[in-house]
């Protein structure tokens, strides 16, 4: 009961004509910029999973580029995992040579590794963003799921939102 009077509370004093929504990252059109131009002055194509890293960084799926990118502190954008090859390779190796098909969702864990839902290549893949390497969390190799959705909680198990077969599941570590 708690929980939905803090709820109904925060709701009301909302006031939506005080909000201001501008572009952050993007130009409204499909396109491609390289790393390094200002955020809202970028060409991105078909954004999905937006997330929040715990130092500030703010990344998200640029799906129809096949990458991952990320908007840093300072304002500008930079590709952290993904190259020009749509595929699904390249796992171990540097995350700016690896091929990711059509990435959709992205999370960020605790430790700031980045975690990718990817619907086309029907597996769950994660950026060590200190160390630089991406690669294949989970992939069952039958192509009868489709990770729509991934977030990790604090323990590190991640949730998949699985649209093929209309479920929620969890991988422990």
């Amino acid at each position: 009961m708690k929980l939905i009077i803090t709820v109904v509370l925060a709701l009301s004093s909302f006031n939506a004509h005080a909000a201001t929504v501008i572009t952050f990252a993007g130009i409204g059109t499909t396109g491609f910029s390289d790393d390094g131009e200002p955020a809202p002055h970028s060409g991105l194509n078909n954004v999905f999973g937006v997330a929040c890293g715990p130092d500030g960084p703010i990344y998200f799926c640029d799906m129809d580029n096949d990458r991952v990118r990320c908007v840093k502190a300072e304002g500008s954008i930079e590709t952290d995992g993904g190259c020009d090859i749509r595929g699904r390779r390249c796992d171990g190796g540097p995350a700016l040579k690896a091929k990711l098909a059509a990435p959709k969702a992205a999370s960020v864990a605790p430790n700031g590794d980045v975690y990718l839902a990817e619907t086309e290549s029907h597996s769950i893949r994660y950026l060590d963003v200190k160390r630089g390497p991406l690669e294949i969390l989970i992939d069952n190799g039958k192509g009868d799921d489709a990770p729509d959705g991934v977030f990790v909680d604090k323990a590190g198990s991640d949730f998949i939102g699985d649209s093929e077969t209309h479920r929620v599941r969890v991988w422990r570590k």
